[in-house]
């Protein structure tokens, strides 16, 4: 018996089932009328899977404290319950258009007509949040319009779902939510969504009725998702020109990534789409073109050092693999604590993907080993690796092995004294330890030597031609070779990725890139300098390419080598290091009180070690090129607001002017 006419049969004698209306992720929806009441409902029944999860009492004892909400803006429920197995609510019936279906037709609203809405559906939710109820799925199908006004549906009732299913959603598949309109708290998979995360939701819906599409769109939820975690939002007005200042910046402020960056209430966000003063950003606090005489301090927006983890079983590159379930969630460094790049790599993660080992410092400390297990909320220093670089797991997962001052050590995990494998000349630039007990590593000079985890007299592996260097050896499963990094001395050619095969020799190259690293059971990410990482299918027996490679990730930067950091583990996980969008585009005075003046909004980018010359005139800073993968060197004439690019691949640091602020130096 199909579901109309088991739940026909078990309601009777309340509610005449007519035909089905509508179907969600959560519900089916079906018209029916109310016998006593003589009026037309929607009727939600709870789909079998996630009514299985959530659990009969449970379900109805959350959703009745929804049930008491009334507001000119809600739509209100009638009635639930369990009827022949089938969990259901009931709604009034709505005859009019959702905002879906309206945003289907139209594409775009008149202005006045999207910030009526947002305004009335802002005040359902400050109703609603000051009893407690956060709504977690605001969303335009989730809106509809009764004589005309937009009214919420659902309210609670993915709180319902949630409480009473507690963890055992995830291990479903099942989630909560629309993609499109999650917050990055919700994209993170945490369980107690604040009403700042409705807020961030009317902010995706409000941004879609007034250009067309939400903030974040992608081919698939996991593409979505992983935009939502980065942050970046175009500005509306890049999009539709005639959106007002104040309701730009309302947007912004709403879409911010960290929910205390938002407005602290849905009422707030309703005021500033009122306020045609408000600003949010830099706009909010003025631009200067050139200096003012006034005692300042600059600063340059510092980047948040966070890891990204992802479970990468989903890929396929075009083979009939069904895709796998895609977690993404972030590792930040909070307080004082802080990852430090180096020359290489600066991360690596244990072989099942448990641990995650980096270079990092606590406030202002020397340099050390960090791990953090993922199901733990703190790092805890590794002792005894002071001043290291390339960490590398064990394929055992019990040590790590670094580099330190050109000595090749390795260290238990779990406590205890470093071990010197031998002085070595290692050089920053790769490290990896083998199936096989080796330690592959590149030397000062650029040969890939190997030896021993245990000790002993290191040999040459891959010695590349004259005028060539190889960097970042990763040694493939089962003895079968060696990726490398193919750089060519003082030249401007593209860095190759290359494989070196068992018995040792040349690299042959394989793609263009700066970083190799399989992943079973048969693909290869290649990183490049702007911050991408590619996949592509990987032949192991034949060592050669099966596919054209495939952009994965955007924004892996690491601030100061010249590649997009990450590692890999052998149970398909990749971590990466990334730049958010709050990170560019911030060059500003700070006075003495704190406050912040922006010194030229349209000038964007990844900026370092500004210096103003002696005389107030002009400015240094180093500024990343995201097209040329390396560092150049400005000065900006703060007078007349003229920026003038004086060196190209900055190998230094720290720009310096002389007294007389007519020469730069630079450590190099």
């Amino acid at each position: 018996m199909n579901e109309k006419y088991r739940l026909s049969a078990a309601l009777a004698d309340r509610y005449r089932i007519e035909r089905e209306i509508g179907s969600g992720g959560m519900a089916t929806v079906y018209l029916a009328e109310d016998l006593k009441h003589e009026r037309n409902v929607a009727v939600k029944v709870l789909k079998p899977e996630l009514a299985a999860v959530v659990g009969t009492e449970r379900f109805l004892a959350e959703i009745r404290t929804t049930a008491n909400l009334s507001h000119p803006h809600i739509l209100p429920l009638h009635d639930s319950g369990e009827a022949d197995g089938l969990l259901y609510y009931v709604m009034p019936f709505v005859e009019g258009d959702s905002l879906r279906e309206r945003l289907d037709t139209e594409g775009q609203l008149p202005v006045e007509d999207a910030l009526q809405i947002a305004g009335h559906v802002a005040e359902a939710l400050e109703y609603a949040h000051k009893q407690g109820v956060v709504h977690r799925d605001i969303k335009p199908g989730n809106i509809l319009f009764q004589a005309g006004e937009p009214v919420v549906s659902d309210f609670g009732i993915a709180l319902a779902v949630s409480a009473a299913g507690e963890g055992r959603l995830t291990e479903t598949g099942l989630s909560l939510g629309t993609p499109f309109y999650m917050s990055p708290e919700q994209a993170a998979g945490e369980d107690t969504p604040t009403p700042a995360s409705d807020v961030y939701s009317l902010g995706c819906v409000l941004y879609e009725m007034l250009t067309g599409d939400p903030p974040h769109i992608g081919s698939s939820a996991q593409a979505i998702l992983g935009k939502i975690l980065l942050g970046e939002v175009t500005r509306p007005t890049k999009l539709r020109g005639t959106i007002p200042a104040n309701v730009e910046g309302a947007l912004l402020k709403a879409l911010e990534r960290l929910p205390a960056d938002r407005f602290p209430s849905a009422s707030h966000m309703g005021a500033a789409l009122k306020d045609t003063s408000f600003r949010h950003g830099l706009e909010a606090q003025g631009s200067s073109s050139g200096w003012n005489g006034r005692s300042v301090g600059l600063a340059v927006a510092a980047g948040v050092l966070t890891l990204v983890v992802a479970g990468l079983g989903w890929i396929a590159f075009g083979t009939d693999q069904a895709p796998k379930p895609i977690v993404r969630f972030e590792l930040s460094l909070v307080g004082g604590h802080r990852m430090v790049a180096e020359t290489g790599t600066d991360m690596a993660l244990s072989p099942d993907g448990s641990v995650v080992v980096y270079v990092g410092a606590d406030g202002p400390g020397a340099t050390q080993l960090w791990q953090r297990p993922l199901d733990h909320f703190e790092p805890s220093p590794i002792v005894g690796t002071n001043s290291p670089g390339n960490p590398v797991v064990s394929p055992g997962g019990e040590r790590v092995a670094f580099v330190s001052q050109g000595v090749l050590k390795t260290v238990s995990l779990v406590g205890g004294d470093a071990v010197e494998v031998g002085p070595t000349s290692a050089s920053f630039e790769g490290l990896d330890w083998g199936p096989d007990g080796l330690l592959y590593f590149a030397d000062t000079s650029g040969v890939i030597k190997r030896v021993p985890a245990t000790g002993g007299p290191p040999t040459d592996f891959a010695v590349p031609d004259s005028g060539f260097k190889y960097t970042a050896p990763h040694a493939l499963p089962g003895g079968a070779g060696l990726l490398v990094t193919i750089n060519q001395l003082g030249a401007r050619r593209p860095a190759e990725v290359g494989v070196v095969p068992p018995e040792g020799g040349p690299a042959k190259p394989l793609v263009q890139g700066t970083m190799g690293r399989y992943l079973p059971p048969g693909y290869l990410l290649i990183s490049d300098r702007q911050g991408q990482i590619f996949g592509a299918a990987f032949e192991l027996g034949r060592l050669e390419m099966a596919s054209d490679p495939v952009l994965l990730v955007t924004g892996a930067y690491s601030p100061s080598v010249a590649f997009a950091e990450f590692a890999v583990s052998e149970s398909g996980d990749l971590a990466y290091r990334v730049t958010r969008a709050g990170d560019e585009g911030d060059l500003v005075w700070v006075d003495r009180e704190g406050n912040m003046e922006g010194i030229d909004p349209e000038w964007t980018g990844i900026f370092a070690h500004p210096a103003v010359s002696p005389d107030g005139t002009q400015l240094a800073v180093e500024r990343w090129e995201p097209g040329g993968g390396f560092y150049s060197l400005w000065v900006r004439d703060l007078e007349r607001g003229a920026n003038s690019r004086l060196l190209d691949d900055l190998r230094g640091f720290r720009s310096a002017w002389t007294p007389d602020g007519r020469s730069l130096t630079f450590r190099t």
